[in-house]
């Protein structure tokens, strides 16, 4: 190295440099060589979180509008139920203005109504209107066995619903949408929180926000998947694993009620 130095001093000041300035122009070449352009732009990395919260969710709209107008970059996104819903469409591509008009037209009958149309209903389901039935439908297992559904609505409606949200149809990895995502759902069997970094957006989608009870589960890779929000409902732990510098944190929980209010099923629910 000092030879190399030497050398390109001798031809420096071959060519009329001071002797002075020949030897500081050496010395900065090896500090302008390592240094690229890039590191000079080189900023923290910036995670949004979404937390579940039901239809509170539809401020996470808000809260995107927001950051845009402010040019406030998002390198990642991690949500939970409906945290992920808006998180998931997001990072797959969808606009603020899209989702806006999506969730003007989401009814309660939209997601949780099994039932098709009735014009488009068999003449024996239209029948069935006649008939006073109460209670869940009750099913036959292989072993003769009685079973009851998983949840007050199979998830259908949802499903499709969520297939129009999604930017991105099949199998996909989460760090190749357009900004990297990730999902949280509760594997009902172990009761620990599960990461999904890949998949079918829809599917993993619907899996976050299957509130128990309400939705049936979702079962992915044999797991039987409910809402993310009871065991990570606000993943600040998974974006800092994503290399988050940065963490902006959504959070549209509420507290858990005091002894005294839960009075009724409402109050348990």
């Amino acid at each position: 190295m000092v030879i190399a130095v030497t050398s390109q001093a001798r031809w420096l000041r071959a060519c009329g440099v001071p002797r002075f300035i020949a030897l500081v122009a050496i010395a900065l070449l090896p500090a302008l060589a390592v240094v690229p352009p890039a590191a000079a732009q080189s900023r923290p990395k910036v995670c949004l979180v979404l937390s579940g919260g039901g239809a509170r969710g539809a401020a996470h709209i808000g809260v995107l509008k927001a950051l845009e107008a402010r040019r406030i970059p998002i390198d990642c996104i991690a949500g939970t139920s409906m945290g992920a819903l808006v998180g998931g469409a997001y990072a797959s591509g969808m606009t603020t203005a899209a989702m806006e008009d999506l969730v003007g037209d989401i009814t309660v009958q939209a997601l949780f109504n099994e039932r098709p149309p009735r014009p488009d209903q068999s003449v024996r389901r239209k029948l069935d209107d006649r008939s006073i039935l109460l209670g869940p439908e009750i099913g036959l297992s292989d072993e003769l066995k009685a079973t009851l559904p998983k949840g007050v609505v199979s998830g259908v409606q949802l499903e499709t619903f969520l297939r129009r949200v999604a930017q991105v149809s099949g199998y996909a990895e989460f760090d190749r949408l357009a900004i990297p995502f990730r999902a949280v759902a509760t594997d009902l069997v172990t009761g620990r929180p599960v990461v999904f970094d890949r998949g079918e957006l829809p599917n993993v989608m619907r899996a976050s926000m299957s509130i128990p009870g309400a939705i049936a589960p979702a079962e992915i890779s044999g797991q039987l998947l409910v809402d993310g929000g009871l065991t990570d409902n606000l993943p600040i732990g998974v974006a800092r694993a994503m290399g988050a510098d940065i963490v902006i944190a959504v959070n549209l929980g509420t507290p858990l009620l005091r002894r005294e209010e839960v009075t009724s099923l409402i109050g348990v629910t």
